[in-house]
């Protein structure tokens, strides 16, 4: 974002000095070089506040059969009058303005709030990068951003914009007849026949042919070296797509590059797996030797493995965060960030932030938001997880590896036994009764392996690590084996939870993770006439569950929560619409009954207004953000039909019919939002969604 200069009388701002050789990416604009060593608080000059210029906007264009506007801006919002593309403040980089004027204007109010909220430890990494490689400490905490003034849940901590994007399609499965664009990251049809006409790889339209991120990088190389696209889009490896674009900012953007290159001290010591190295060295080899890099930027193997290493530490894969919705006429989001700054702040698996990523075609629209999870204290560093490593339990070797570089975590959930008391990891202890306490946890959790002992003090059996892991492993392996069956995974489910394994424990959430797949899967692909009563409470009790399990063991994970609640308002919501609507037709409501339902509809109502709180601040033009905007609408028309059926203490069947047309309006604008809304729909006819992630699944589904 363009810089907006702070007001004269703004008591704090953050000194940011020219410097000959360095272009740290500390600051939040792309644009700011950075003086390592004389970063501080300070007062700022008299009369600097001074505009940047205005960024070119693109008009927006609608995306035709897309799901979301191709060319959506994303960029903050204007706290004036609303506008879009608006600048951050540069005193706080938590609020944006469309033009000077209007900082102005809003100073009186902004004045007390307008201070930085995070200050990042800069000299200490220099003094370590100044010492011999053998005499330098790894401290992980070493120059992270940390809160300069204490942090509220909600607040809006960091706005960090990527150096590059790409599309990546990688342990996603491809939908039919689909490929990727190289432009705006999208999937679309591939008999559409639209290809660059210079290079001949996959772009939707002319529009993204003409994108700078394409046309400015690998077009001209593919064209130069006559290099084809894949035949099978499943071939498609973003990673050198990346890689090059990366590497070519040498010449087209140098101080992005030079953002990328300073890195390389601060991820030397990194190991990473053997794999990775193995997908490195074939990258590696194609830019070189493919590509040509080697004649025409004068580069070496060993000098793009290191830059590689720091690409992929920078990095950030959205594979359904910016939208996660598939559907026979719709395509998602599949990219792959860099952010430089991403190497200051801290990864812990229960981490004190959340982040969310602002996807757009335009790299500069692009930006990755941190926001406080917990209250966060002056002086504290800030942590996020920005891998599935926390998914993972002490007994599971990815639990300690990330998946890209070989280091142990030593965040405090995982050096805990208990991971916070969770029990994530938690196997029964065959030696003692006690379902509470009575569980195997290690005693070493950084160790992997190590000596496991039963936490209930009366007991304090031990067991030998390598036995528990294979006793685990074996579970593990059942659960895959039935991954595709629902009834397999409801009978797993059944035979462990509690009597092997703690009810919180990361199999029972993978399980349960794949049983509620499996149930939304049968409701989007069959009428509600065909599911029978039993498929829906399932769905209902499990989504319930694995809600339990997430609050104990992300707590800090607000977007999972609200997805799994607005995963059981629907259940909950259409089951007892379906109960309903079946007595009344009986003539078989008992009035003590009737006396119940509306608040028991209230309650649901409830369980949306949670769950939209939360949607409702995610990024404009992320899914979740539009999916909450489709169900305020559904909210409000669901209260005002609630209200005087809860002063009356019953249910009238006119209101049941239309708390069905409100259900139906907002399923059929949620799945099919380029078609008209028909608000008379049979209920059977009611249509729930599923995601990209179960699309593979859904045709054994119905097997069920």
């Amino acid at each position: 974002m363009l810089p907006i200069a702070n007001h004269p009388t703004m008591a704090n701002q953050v000194t940011v000095k020219s410097h000959p050789s360095h272009h740290y990416p500390y600051h939040f604009h792309s644009d700011t070089e950075v003086d390592l060593t004389t970063l501080r608080f300070t007062k700022p000059p008299e009369k600097t506040m001074t505009p940047g210029k205005p960024r070119k906007t693109k008009k927006t264009q609608n995306g035709g059969t897309y799901r979301l506007l191709k060319s959506c801006s994303t960029n903050l919002i204007c706290a004036v009058c609303f506008a879009n593309n608006a600048r951050v403040c540069q005193g706080c980089h938590n609020i944006a303005y469309c033009c000077r004027d209007h900082q102005i204007e809003h100073w009186s109010i902004h004045q007390s709030t307008c201070k930085p909220l995070v200050c990042v430890q800069k000299e200490e990494v220099l003094n370590n990068l100044s010492l011999p490689l053998e005499e330098r400490h790894f401290d992980p905490y070493i120059g992270m951003y940390k809160a300069a003034r204490q942090l509220n849940p909600k607040d809006t901590v960091l706005h960090l914009q990527p150096i590059m994007h790409v599309a990546h399609n990688k342990g996603l499965p491809v939908p039919p007849d689909s490929i990727l664009c190289l432009g705006c990251n999208r999937w679309y049809q591939r008999s559409q026949g639209y290809m660059c006409r210079k290079c001949k790889w996959p772009v939707c339209s002319e529009k993204c042919e003409l994108e700078s991120c394409h046309s400015l990088y690998e077009c001209k190389i593919f064209f130069e070296n006559q290099i084809m696209p894949p035949p099978n889009p499943s071939m498609f490896d973003g990673d050198a797509i990346l890689a090059l674009r990366c590497l070519l900012l040498k010449d087209v953007k140098p101080l992005d590059w030079e953002k990328l290159s300073v890195m390389e001290p601060l991820v030397a010591h990194l190991e990473r797996p053997r794999h990775c190295v193995e997908s490195d060295e074939k990258i590696a080899r194609f830019v070189m030797y493919q590509c040509h890099l080697n004649k025409t930027m004068g580069l070496t193997f060993q000098g793009v493995m290191n830059f590689l290493k720091v690409i992929d530490f920078c990095s950030i894969w959205l594979p359904e965060r910016s939208a996660s919705l598939w559907d026979k006429q719709f395509s998602f989001v599949s990219a792959k960030y860099v952010f430089p700054s991403k190497v200051f702040i801290g990864e812990e698996c229960s981490p004190n932030c959340s982040w969310s990523l602002r996807h757009s075609p335009i790299l500069e629209e692009c930006s990755l938001r941190l926001k406080a999870s917990v209250v966060i204290h002056e002086g504290q560093f800030l942590t996020a997880c920005f891998t599935g490593i926390s998914e993972y339990g002490a007994t599971f070797s990815k639990r300690y590896e990330n998946c890209r570089f070989t280091f142990k975590c030593s965040c405090r959930r995982c050096l805990d036994p208990t991971e916070l008391g969770s029990f994530f990891s938690g196997v029964k202890c065959t030696s003692c009764d006690d379902f509470e306490q009575g569980y195997l946890l290690p005693e070493t959790p950084a160790e992997g392996n190590a000596s496991w002992r039963c936490f209930n003090t009366a007991c304090c059996s031990t067991a030998d690590g390598t036995s528990v892991s294979k006793d685990v492993n074996k579970i593990h392996k059942e659960i895959i084996e039935n991954t595709n069956s629902l009834q397999g995974l409801l009978t797993l489910l059944k035979a462990n939870e509690g009597d092997k394994l703690h009810r919180n424990h990361y199999l029972i959430m993978k399980a349960t993770t794949l049983a509620v797949d499996l149930c939304w899967g049968v409701c989007k692909n069959s009428a509600l006439h065909v599911i029978g009563n039993s498929l829906l409470e399932k769905g209902k009790v499990l989504t319930e569950k694995l809600a339990n399990i997430y609050k104990a063991v992300y707590p800090w994970n607000s977007i999972q929560n609200a997805k799994l609640l607005f995963h059981y308002q629907l259940l909950h919501g259409v089951a007892k619409i379906r109960e309903l609507l079946w007595l009344f037709q009986q003539n078989k409501m008992p009035i003590e009954d009737n006396l119940l339902w509306p608040n028991e509809f209230w309650d649901i109502l409830q369980i949306q207004k949670a769950a939209l709180d939360v949607l409702m601040d995610e990024p404009l033009g992320s899914v979740e953000r539009e999916n909450a905007i489709l169900m305020k609408g559904v909210l409000e028309d669901t209260e005002s039909l609630l209200v005087l059926e809860r002063r009356n203490n019953r249910i009238q069947y006119e209101t049941l019919m239309g708390l069905q047309k409100v259900y139906s309006r907002y399923c059929s604008s949620y799945l099919y939002s380029v078609l008209p809304i028909f608000e008379d729909k049979e209920l059977n006819e009611l249509l729930l969604f599923t995601g990209p992630y179960c699309k593979d699944l859904l045709d054994k589904a119905h097997s069920v």
